[in-house]
């Protein structure tokens, strides 16, 4: 049963005579969850005619507003706040599904949006049940946040990004009139630590590409590209077969997935074409996702998440530190580029990094050693 056909719950009113006469009826208390009892007592009439000819009046009146709809319990200007989470949730898909569609959101934001979207409310209906949308309150996303931060481990980037999907999602409660007030007013980010590049040796890397040579080439191939092009994770799960150039030697990354927003292209190396030309990548229909099940080519998307897990698996069989992640084959890839062909536009350009400063932060600067061409400088 909705909230809407629960809300329209009634047991029509009557009169009652005794000690004290009164009008009675029962309507849906969405507080309690059931339906109670509301009584108008009559006796300051003291003609009994006059009392029951006022009875019969306020009875069909009662009915009339009780049978379109009229609830004594909220407002009608409430009612939307009565709405269970899920059918929020419901409106709030359908609201993403129609900006993406104008063209009005990228897909990365739209399939992002929908990702935590689906963390989120898994949390409420897990901690809290299928609640009204107006209980869903503040008190609810810092149990949320404290949740993501503290259990699952994650790092203060990781919270803060949840919390910007909160905000998101609350202002479009306040747009559609499910709450009057972000519920997250208050909620503050929290300062977040300089990023950690876990950069892999030579050795680590070694293992770990037999690893997956041995096991999935496809997988491989995801390494490699992020290895050698720097196409991120979430990028490499939209790539489609269409998007490689093997006579221009490039992939385009379109603007609808990239991370700056932005179309790019970037340089394939020799040896990742070779392994794209042994797994014959090019002899898939041209609108498959470079990667779906099990990594090979396919019309079905799969989350970058999946990458991530596969990484776990293997990261765990080789007792490799846990700092070590998928996405550390690009900080290895880059640190590595920039130093062994020593021009930082062209890894800038790689990496589609808007400013060189970006790219240096992959340079060591920790060297502890004299330069000796400084040393020597006159």
């Amino acid at each position: 049963m909705s909230v809407n056909d629960m809300l329209r719950q009634y047991r029509p009113a009557q009169l009652s005579t005794g000690k004290d006469w009164y009008v009675s009826y029962y309507a849906y208390n969405p507080e309690l969850e059931k339906l109670v009892r509301k009584r108008i007592k009559i006796n300051s009439i003291k003609k009994i005619s006059e009392r029951r000819k006022y009875a019969n009046e306020m009875i069909i009146r009662i009915n009339q507003q009780l049978s379109t709809g009229w609830n004594p319990f909220i407002n009608n200007s409430d009612k939307r706040q009565y709405k269970r989470l899920s059918e929020v949730v419901e409106h709030f898909y359908k609201y993403l599904d129609k900006r993406y569609e104008d063209n009005s959101m990228r897909f990365r934001s739209y399939d992002d949006l929908k990702c935590r979207c689906k963390s989120f409310t898994e949390f409420v209906y897990k901690n809290y049940s299928d609640v009204y949308i107006y209980k869903v309150n503040k008190d609810v996303a810092s149990r949320y946040l404290e949740y993501v931060y503290i259990d699952t481990k994650v790092r203060a980037r990781t919270r803060n990004n949840q919390l910007d999907f909160l905000r998101y999602f609350g202002n479009f409660l306040v747009e559609h009139s499910y709450l009057e007030i972000n519920f997250i007013v208050g909620l503050q980010r929290i300062k977040e630590g300089e990023k950690l590049r876990m950069v892999m040796n030579r050795d680590i890397l070694k293992k770990v590409l037999n690893y997956f040579e041995t096991r999935n080439m496809y997988y491989l191939l995801a390494c490699k590209l992020l290895l050698y092009t720097f196409i991120r994770p979430n990028e490499l799960s939209h790539l489609k077969i269409k998007d490689i150039s093997y006579s221009r030697s490039t992939i385009t990354i379109d603007a609808n997935i990239s991370k700056n927003g932005k179309t790019g292209t970037v340089t394939i190396p020799d040896v990742v074409t070779n392994l794209l030309l042994d797994l014959e990548i090019h002899n898939f229909p041209t609108d498959f996702y470079l990667f779906s099940t099990d990594f090979k080519p396919g019309a079905k998307y799969i989350s970058a998440a999946l990458f991530s897990k596969t990484w776990r698996k293997m990261r765990d069989e080789l007792k490799l530190d846990s700092e070590i992640k998928f996405y550390s084959l690009k900080d290895t890839g880059i640190t590595q580029m920039l130093s062994d062909i020593g021009d930082s536009v062209a890894v800038r350009d790689q990496a589609r990094h808007h400013s060189i400063a970006v790219t240096d932060r992959y340079t060591p600067h920790n060297n502890k050693t004299a330069n000796q061409k400084i040393k020597k400088y006159k």
